[in-house]
């Protein structure tokens, strides 16, 4: 029995020094794993052809302590077709279908173990597109190009020159572009998820000259009432009182809100060489009255004597003037009026100031013409401004100097008139006249 124990000691320690024997070796083993970075999948080395339903991907390797260790590539398909090509050394995987996703693998074998040499990438088959047909453009300008819209399409510009590869997107408006300027104008269906982009169609455009980009003055104010606005007109502009959205060649904008604030805007208009917009001007800020202007008139001014006796030759005819005017309270912009400023007659040359006393003395009899010149003012909203002026006519019949006698009689006679008829009229009410005559025949019966 203690043989046996000693034998099986021996055994088991002979066992122990054999099984650390082999964990060393295992941890030796896996202490030799290579240290390496990883290669990079991506669509750049793996090329998907759509038409031909295969992916193919360039042979790579990874450099390891100085040598070059040669990935191998796999699809974890048994459906696919593998193939290294012999002369490339590339990768080819056939018999891809439409729809299908595949996940590319890489790997390195090293001292007999494999490692893995990426992270998998996949790759999606869809249906390719045909390409759109060549972009037309619709606006050329100075700097900038406008494309035709294509529904579910994308675009791109680079200069003629330029060796960059197209970026796409949404925009069929390109700005910002030199002018005189040859442009390559790209145009391609979008990427969809069934659907590749397609290749591109392109077509080349050139810039025109470069328009006049000085900026024009602010508009001014020509006129406005309580529904519209008028801006002195300048030739060649274009007005906007809308923050730009609509433009218009009118100076004049109607149908607006009483006591409303507006902002007018100008623009040089487009220019018939290279169609290009200028730059904007700044804002005129005007408020719509508050009610409709007062429009004077000339045939409401009148002339009026201050007495009912007509002129009279030798003595001073005094006069007055009506003049058509808003009054002076309430005013809006735009207001109009009409003063008196000078008169002339026809029986002198002599030109007169209108003043508040006014007369002339007639110098023979006959027709008087009092000439009145008027003048039209427009309120401005501080003062009166001049608009224009008229000359109306006023026609009397001048009298001789007797004729004051005569009408001396007159009123004398007219007095007369008035007050005999008056008298008689009460010696008959009172019945006077009865007695009278009752007189007379009792004198006659005496006799």
């Amino acid at each position: 029995m203690t043989k046996f124990t000693t034998a099986s000691k021996k055994a088991m320690s002979l066992l122990l020094a054999m099984i650390l024997t082999f964990s060393c070796m295992a941890v030796a083993a896996s202490a030799t794993a290579p240290t390496f970075t990883k290669y990079v999948l991506n669509d750049q080395n793996c090329i998907l052809n759509v038409e031909a339903k295969s992916l193919t991907v360039n042979k790579a390797a990874i450099n390891i302590n100085s040598v070059d260790y040669p990935i191998t590539f796999t699809v974890a398909d048994p459906s696919v077709t593998r193939v290294v090509d012999a002369e490339s050394g590339n990768t080819l995987f056939f018999n891809l279908k439409t729809g299908s996703s595949y996940v590319v693998k890489a790997s390195i074998t090293y001292d007999e173990e494999t490692y893995t040499a990426a992270d998998d990438f996949t790759v999606k088959l869809k249906n390719s597109q045909e390409a759109p047909l060549a972009p037309i453009p619709e606006k050329i300008k100075a700097t900038s190009v406008e494309i035709k819209k294509v529904s579910n399409a994308e675009y791109a510009i680079l200069a003629k020159s330029s060796t960059d590869a197209p970026v796409y997107g949404e925009s069929n408006i390109f700005k910002n572009l030199t002018p005189e300027t040859q442009y390559k104008v790209y145009i391609r269906y979008k990427e969809t998820s069934t659907l590749y982009a397609s290749n591109p169609a392109s077509v080349l455009v050139t810039t025109l000259a470069s328009s006049d980009q000085t900026v024009p003055a602010k508009p001014v104010l020509a006129d406005k009432t309580d529904k519209s606005i008028t801006v002195v007109k300048v030739e060649g502009q274009l007005y906007s009182i809308d923050g730009g959205e609509t433009w218009q060649s009118k100076a004049v904008f109607t149908n607006l809100t009483p006591k409303t604030s507006y902002i007018i805007i100008t623009r040089k208009a487009y220019d018939e060489a290279t169609q290009e917009e200028t730059p904007v001007s700044e804002g005129l800020s005007i408020i719509t009255n508050k009610r409709a202007c007062y429009s004077a008139s000339i045939d409401k001014c009148k002339l009026t004597p201050k007495k009912s006796d007509p002129p009279i030759v030798g003595s001073a005819f005094g006069f007055d003037y009506v003049c058509d005017a808003p009054g002076t309270s309430d005013l809006v912009y735009g207001d109009t009026r009409y003063v008196a400023l000078t008169f002339k007659t026809n029986q002198s040359s002599d030109e007169y100031n209108c003043k508040t006393d006014s007369s002339f003395t007639p110098t023979e009899k006959g027709k008087l013409v009092i000439s009145v010149k008027f003048i039209q003012q427009k309120y401005n909203g501080s003062t009166w401004e001049y608009l224009s002026e008229s000359t109306k006519d006023f026609t009397f019949e001048a009298k001789s100097g007797i004729y004051r006698i005569v009408l001396v009689f007159q009123k004398i006679i007219n007095l007369a008139l008035n007050d005999i008829p008056a008298a008689i009229t009460k010696f008959l009410d009172s019945g006077a006249i009865s007695k009278v005559i009752g007189a007379v025949v009792n004198l006659g019966k005496k006799k």
